[in-house]
């Protein structure tokens, strides 16, 4: 079956036309809509519960009942894929080794953006973050400063001691210091008591 094939059928038995653009690498985001996609097609496990055959702590057998979740599937290429695996991956554009928690309580969910890939660590599951935090910018620019603003208010606090923000920048020698530097340097030093209250 060709990947177009693919992308048809999906949309057909989700009767959503948005993922078909996602399966063949066109779609966004943007483009799935954020209520759940419930899907039609063909699902593993069975529907409702089943006898299985256990055996207690003394070893004696007894029967137990177990309830399948279903997972939505399809069959491409001679293998058979979990759809929301497959609709995140071609969305991110990149396989996930990971395992996939469901976000929505719909068991027949395939919309991507319900779905989270989580690693498995000793204590159990971690959200993966595929994305790293944007820098921060600097606070210190070249008119002050690390140092300055460092040796600014270690002699601030050597000739006085002032006891809370309001007295620290009303020194003489605190005029003009930049604020945020300021009260960056005082969270660093441990003399959060001095930086300003929000």
């Amino acid at each position: 079956m060709k990947l177009e094939t693919l992308a048809k059928r999906i949309a057909k038995k989700s009767r959503t036309p948005a993922l078909e653009k996602i399966v063949l690498g066109q779609g966004t985001v943007q483009d799935l809509p954020d209520t759940c996609i419930i899907w039609h097609g063909a699902a593993s496990g069975k529907n409702g519960h089943r006898q299985r055959m256990r055996r207690g702590y003394d070893n004696m057998p007894y029967t137990g009942i177990s309830f399948d979740h279903r997972r939505p599937v399809i069959n491409f290429q001679k293998k058979t894929y979990q759809i929301p695996r497959l609709l995140f991956e071609k969305l991110h554009d990149k396989p996930f080794p990971f395992r996939f928690h469901q976000l929505c309580a719909t068991e027949m969910c395939i919309n991507p953006l319900h779905f989270e890939p989580r690693k498995v660590n000793l204590f159990g599951y971690e959200p993966f973050r595929d994305f790293e935090a944007p820098p921060e910018e600097p606070i210190y620019s070249e008119e002050w400063g690390q140092e300055d603003v460092k040796e600014i208010v270690e002699i601030a606090l050597t000739e006085s001691t002032p006891l809370n923000w309001s007295e620290l920048m009303s020194l003489p020698i605190m005029e003009g210091a930049p604020e945020k530097q300021v009260a960056a340097y005082l969270q660093s030093i441990g003399k959060p008591h001095l930086t300003p209250v929000a």
